[in-house]
């Protein structure tokens, strides 16, 4: 290391420049205002008093002097070192340049050599080549060597020619040899084929049976036998002999062309043997050819390869004396560097001396660094800013201070107790915090800050991946982390935010306003958390561990066994209690509460969200919103439900529930449960014991299979029981009951109700499907005391079951709240049965009763409908009688017309009374013929009617009827007539039933045919006339069923109607002027049911419907023809009798005649 005196001489013109700039104001007074800014603040926030700020700045002055002066070097020595490195990319640069030249020297003097050895091995080959070729070493001329070879290369063509041709001839000759071969085949072939001919054709021969004889004696035919054989073997013969004179021929042919293919084989070896010879001759004259060109060739190459040795040679010795002045050059520049090495090392080491660290301090120092060998104490009330602490070690003494330390390198930072440590940055290393106190530390991945001994840290930060260690009663005020803390032994964490990374609290550890919005907050056994709010991330308390006052607003709280919390308050997330842990005073307002199993849930409240408890326990627990489950052999007891749901789940326990509004659900075990309000729901499973007080406002709904007999029912709400199955009667008990003006629903389930005892006041409520069943739905085993109203719906069922309560003892009164009841076909009233109980029995004063049994509205407007065809057909009929009437007493002419018809009915039946008021149309045609003694017309009409039905049950009805028929009446000349009319109706019946607690419909449809005969005689008296008659008429409907729904069954079993009537018209005839003709008239008749039958089946009983009797009829009328085609008129009637009265009946018609 060079002394001071060294630096100074070397360096005294850069200090005399910088001396002049720090005084003109020129050094960089950036950098020196913000380190003095740092410093004021500092002194504003009394970590430093003005004197240390005094002597931190002088310090900071000089220091900035030592480092201008160190930048001066480094400026010349880099700009030395700049020119140095020009000179040596100069001397590499030429020295690029000289190296291929030196490569050229090298390859052309290798070239050179290569050339020469070359040229004498070539000429060595070509004296050899030519000696071969039989030419003189001095037949060195180019055409003398080029003509030797000319004439080896033509005898070796014509050589090549004459093999040619022979092994062409050979190819054709041998073809020969082959072409005849395969002829002497064939021949072989023919003479086994007539062979075998002749072997046949003698088979033939020695077959035949007369061979034996004597050719002399053959017969006729034997004959021509034995000629067809001898010509055959004759034939064959002869073909025998040409085909082996064919064969002889062959093989001498064959011989012949064997011996030529022999000569042209012999002939071809010596000519092969020949072309060898010139072959060889022609490769010798070759090779001397190109030995010779070769020969000439390296020559050249040789005289070529010194020319470029002897360029190379020049070239060479000018890049080498380029190259030796760039390496003089480099060595000159380096020299200067080595020199401002020097001068810069010097002043490096005056900046080092000035920051050198002194191992304990007792005045303030500023940025320092502290390597890895260097250890500072910072001994009290000293003062160090700004240190790195890079790899090395600062310890910090007591009421020591130091501002803005940088960790880095492993560094370490130890504070005492007493010590004070301000914006420290650890990025990789550690502040060991003993009893000191840290503020605004900088944790960052890789950095550690470890709090032991009494420490106090405020407003740290800690990045990701930095850690953070608090014990011993440490205390840490304001921390933000995204890194790793954990505290144990009495350490003390308020308002740390945790905002990524982990938290863990062991050991009496306790955290005070937490904020938890990522990452992981576990507080282990002994520790506490409190005030803690859950943004986000996990939040858990392990087994031993508790919290205070927990805020989770998202994200998830956890309590593992053994763990405990009080006062939690759940806005959102999920907070789970697991197995076996505790809490106090938990606050639901959304989110999800989940109590698992053995866990512990006391004074609950539930405003929002979920709470689920499962196989857990929940103590006084308050429902206002949001749903509580209780699910898995949990145990709740003491749940007060103001709103939201409650549902307890099968092999659940309840106990205490108080539900004020809102819906609970039961379906396990529940004992004692006070209802002000709100839904409650027995479910199936419920088994229910204790008291069940229900208030005014309660509505509690009983599922068949709930399980009532060990509770007490206070009743002054609405109980209603429900069940799956109404064709099933199901079994509902309690201990007791006691009703304040409440209700029993038994309508909607087919309910037997027990009880021990029944007092107060209420209504039962029992529908009509117990009316079904054997037995009473109400019955009391003990005493009954007390006034009861019983509702029962009405049915159009028949009933089966007429008890309504069985009591044991008692003074109860039961009373019907509707007066009577509609039940199948009679109504009802309730009485005792003298023996304590109530039943049913038919009501005998009711409407119409006259001491039978009052009938029900369905039962009344059933058979009022039923009565309704008869009457409808006779009404509909009049408007024909009137067309007919209108041709009986004028010219029976042909024509068209229509009539409207309004009827009004009272009908006073068997069964019931009705009225019914009808409105149709009816149109028609018909054709007048002109017979010897009188007129014949015949016609046919359509028509539709709609009636109005109103019994005097309070049921109505409509019936639309639609009819097609036609008619005939014979006008004798001498006044006599006689007519028929043949209807067909299809009904449409409708009745809609209203009762004082329900409404019933039902609908059918039927036909019906009738036939009406009419005869009398027009007397005619000038102006007047009077026609005296008789008629029969016949009516029968169809069968009709209808159901309504209310259940009633009705069948209409046919009604059948046959009427005589005997009565007289008479009016008077006038024409006035204009030729108007006015016919007025009156009528009058009696009718009488000859035959009357109408029999309706009600719920399978036998009502008789019959509207048999004797009526009375008059009316007035007017016919006029306004002309000759043209006609109108009008009739009123009215009609009295036993049981139908017409009050009125008219008839307004048109008819145009042609």
């Amino acid at each position: 290391m060079l002394n001071s005196t060294t630096l100074n001489t070397r360096l005294l013109p850069l200090s005399i420049l910088i001396s002049s700039l720090v005084s003109g104001g020129a050094i960089a007074a950036g950098t020196e205002k913000s380190i003095s800014d740092k410093l004021q603040d500092f002194k504003t926030s009394n970590v430093i008093d003005a004197t240390q700020q005094q002597q931190l700045q002088e310090r900071m002055k000089e220091k900035v002097q030592k480092q201008q002066l160190e930048e001066i070097a480094k400026a010349e020595v880099k700009r030395v070192e700049q020119k140095f490195k020009t000179a040596v990319e100069e001397a590499a640069h030429q020295n690029d340049l000289w190296t291929p030249i030196k490569v050229d020297l090298q390859v052309a003097e290798a070239g050179k050599k290569a050339a020469n050895d070359a040229r004498d091995e070539a000429n060595k080959k070509k004296d050899t080549a030519l000696t071969n070729a039989g030419l003189s070493l001095t037949a060195t001329a180019q055409n003398e060597i080029d003509n030797n070879l000319y004439d080896k290369k033509d005898e070796l063509n014509n050589k090549k020619q004459t093999v040619i041709d022979n092994d062409k001839h050979l190819k054709d000759t041998t073809d020969q040899l082959i072409a005849k071969g395969d002829e002497r085949t064939n021949i072989d072939v023919e003479l086994e084929k007539i062979a075998i001919d002749l072997s046949s054709n003698e088979s033939m021969w020695n077959s035949q049976s007369f061979i034996a004889k004597d050719p002399k004696d053959y017969t006729a035919d034997e004959e021509a036998i034995a000629k067809v054989h001898r010509d055959k073997r004759s034939e064959l013969e002869d073909k025998q002999t040409e085909q082996n004179k064919n064969k002889k021929d062959v093989l001498k042919e064959t011989k012949r062309i064997a011996l030529k293919i022999e000569s042209i084989h012999k002939a071809i070896t010596e000519d092969k043997s020949k072309l060898e010879q010139a072959r060889d001759d022609f490769t010798i004259a070759t090779q001397a050819k190109e030995a010779f060109d070769f020969a000439l060739i390296t020559e050249k190459n040789a005289k070529d390869a010194q020319t470029t040795l002897d360029t190379a040679e020049i070239n060479n010795a000018t890049a080498k004396q380029q190259f030796d002045t760039a390496e003089q050059a480099k060595s000159e520049a380096e020299k200067k560097v080595k020199d401002q090495m020097l001068a810069l090392q010097d002043a490096k080491e005056a900046v080092v001396q000035l920051n050198r660290v002194n191992p304990t301090l007792n005045a303030p120092v500023i940025d320092q660094t502290l390597d890895k060998t260097i250890t500072q104490t910072i001994a009290g009330s000293s003062l160090a800013v700004l240190t790195h602490v890079a790899g090395g070690t600062q310890n910090v003494q007591k009421d020591g201070k130091i501002i803005s330390s940088m960790v880095r390198e492993g560094g370490t930072v130890n504070l005492a107790a007493g010590a004070a440590a301000f914006s420290t940055t650890i990025t990789d290393g550690t502040l060991n915090n003993q009893g000191g106190t840290d503020t605004d530390s900088v944790v960052q991945a890789g950095g550690q800050l470890s709090l032991t001994g009494r420490a106090v840290s405020h407003n740290a930060l800690v990045t990701k991946g930095g850690s953070v260690t608090v014990s011993d009663d440490s205390i840490v005020n304001d921390m933000t982390s995204r890194g790793n803390i954990t505290a144990d032994s009495k350490a003390t964490l308020t308002n740390t935010i945790i905002a990524d990374g982990s938290l863990t609290l062991a050991d009496s550890a306790v955290a005070h306003s937490t904020l938890l919005r990522k990452g992981m907050f576990i507080v282990q056994a002994g520790a506490k958390a409190i005030a803690t709010e859950i943004n986000g991330g996990t939040f858990t308390l392990q087994d031993g561990a508790s919290a205070e006052d927990t805020l989770l607003q998202k994200g998830s709280f956890t309590l593992n066994k053994g763990a405990t919390a009080i006062n939690t308050k759940v806005n959102g997330g999920k907070f789970t209690l697991g197995n076996g842990a505790a809490t106090d005073g938990t606050i639901i307002n959304g989110g999800e509460f989940d109590v698992q199993t053995d866990a512990i849930a006391s004074n609950t409240k539930l405003n929002s969200g979920t709470f689920t408890l499962s196989d857990g326990s929940a103590k006084d627990t308050t429902v206002n919103g949001g749903e509580f489950k209780v699910t898995d052999d949990a145990i709740a007891d003491g749940i007060t439900l103001k709103g939201g749901k409650f549902s307890l789940r099968s092999r659940m326990q309840a106990f205490k529930l108080v539900v004020e509004s809102g819906d609970a659900l039961i379906a396990s075990s529940l004992q004692d449960v006070i209802i002000k309000g709100g839904t409650t729901t027995f479910d199936n499973n419920a088994i229910i014991s204790g008291t069940i007080n229900a208030e005014s406002n309660s509505f509690i709904r009983v599922y068949d299979q709930a399980t009532t007999q060990d509770a007490d029912l206070k009743l002054a709400g609405k109980m209603e029981f429900i069940a799956a199955n109404n064709s099933i009667p199901t079994q509902h008990a309690f201990k007791s009951m006691a009703m304040n003006g409440g209700t029993v629903d038994m309508s909607k389930s087919t309910v037997q109700l027990n009880t021990t005892s029944l007092a107060g006041t209420g209504t039962f409520n029992l529908g009509s499907t117990f009316i079904n069943h054997t037995s009473a739905p109400l019955n009391v085993n003990g005493q009954a005391d007390g006034q009861f109203m019983v509702a029962i719906n009405d049915s159009g069922i028949a009933p089966n079951n007429l008890d309504v309560a069985k009591i044991n003892s008692g003074n109860a009164d039961f009373t019907l709240a509707t007066g009577t009841v509609n039940l199948g076909n009679y109504q009802y009233k309730l009485q005792s049965d003298g023996k304590g109980g109530f039943k049913l029995v038919t009501d005998t004063n009711g409407r119409n009763a006259g001491g039978n049994a009052a009938l029900t509205p369905s039962t009344a407007g059933v058979l009022a409908l039923a009565n309704t065809t008869p009457v409808i057909f006779n009404a509909e009929l009049s408007s024909i009688h009137h067309r007919l009437d209108q041709q009986s007493t004028a010219a029976n002419e042909s024509g068209v017309w229509g009539t409207y018809l309004n009827d009004n009915y009272k009908v006073k039946g068997t069964a019931a009374n009705f009225d019914q008021k009808l409105n149709g149309m009816t149109f028609g045609a018909d054709k007048a013929t002109k017979l010897d003694n009188g007129v014949l017309s015949i016609g046919g009409f359509t028509s539709y009617s709609s009636s109005n039905i109103k019994s005097d049950y309070q049921s109505s009805g409509k019936v639309d009827s639609f009819s097609i028929g036609m008619y005939s009446q014979y006008l004798v000349d001498d006044g006599y007539y006689v007519n028929a009319v043949l209807k067909a109706n299809r009904f449409n019946q409708n009745v809609n039933i209203s009762t004082q607690s329900s409404q019933a419909t039902g609908s059918s449809k039927l036909n019906g045919l009738g036939l009406a005969v009419k005869a009398g005689k027009h007397i005619n008296l000038d102006a007047f006339y009077v026609s005296p008659h008789i008629a029969l008429s016949g009516f029968s409907s169809g069968k009709s069923q209808n159901t309504l729904s209310n259940g009633m069954t009705a069948e209409n079993q046919r009604a059948t109607a046959v009427t005589g009537t005997i009565g007289v018209n008479g009016g008077y005839r006038y024409v006035l002027n204009s030729g108007t003709e006015i016919k007025p008239y009156a009528i009058f008749s009696v009718d009488n049911d000859l035959m009357a039958n109408n029999k309706v089946s009600v719920n399978n009983e036998i009502f008789d419907n019959s509207l048999k009797g004797t009526r009375a009829n008059a009316g007035a009328g007017i016919n006029v023809n306004l002309n000759s085609n043209l006609a109108i008129s009008t009739e009123v009637k009215l009609s009295k009798g036993q049981n139908v009265e017409t009050p009125m009946t008219i008839n307004m018609g048109v008819a145009y005649n042609f």
